[in-house]
């Protein structure tokens, strides 16, 4: 008698134990699935001095999308950025353009590319973008005005970037 009763013990023990496991796994299962998509953050890369601030992807009208990029320029002397375009999910933009298009040091511009296509809220969209322009370094003793860009230094650069972002609505952005 008891053998069964030592035996039944150790059934309910590993078992029990067995099953705990189980469902600790469901349950973590389950709360991952359910994570809202907003929580996940925006990835955005850009290579070559500058930095991504912030960017926005959300419909911008019934078959048009925008993309905001605020992008901020850690390295000394001027950046004229002429031109600004991106890809998402495998479709181009249609114009970009950044204002301001001129930036110093410590400054921050906003780019922003056209899609002939609605963004989809709380889809994820991947994808790259680029930037070209003029950039100026610094001669010695030169002070910068936002006139003139000196000729010594001038040269034509393209920064390209990567993104992984969720869409939003305008609404939900307060505009």
């Amino acid at each position: 008698m008891r053998d069964r009763g030592q035996s039944s013990v150790e059934f309910i023990s590993i078992y029990s134990f067995a099953f705990l496991i189980i469902a600790f796994g469901l349950a973590l299962i389950f709360s991952i699935a359910s994570i809202p998509k907003s929580i996940i953050p925006t990835q955005c890369s850009l290579y070559g001095g500058l930095t991504c601030v912030d960017t926005v992807y959300a419909s911008s009208g019934p078959a048009m999308s925008k993309l905001f990029i605020e992008v901020s320029d850690g390295e000394q002397g001027i950046l004229n950025i002429s031109t600004f375009n991106a890809i998402l999910n495998t479709k181009a933009s249609t114009s970009g353009y950044c204002t301001p298009n001129v930036i110093y040091q410590g400054g921050n511009t906003i780019c922003i590319a056209d899609f002939a296509s609605v963004a989809t809220t709380g889809i994820l969209y991947s994808g790259t973008f680029k930037l070209t322009g003029n950039y100026c370094t610094p001669a010695p003793g030169f002070v910068y005005n936002t006139i003139s860009c000196p000729t010594h230094g001038n040269q034509n650069y393209t920064f390209s970037g990567s993104i992984r972002l969720y869409s939003s609505s305008f609404n939900s952005l307060g505009t």
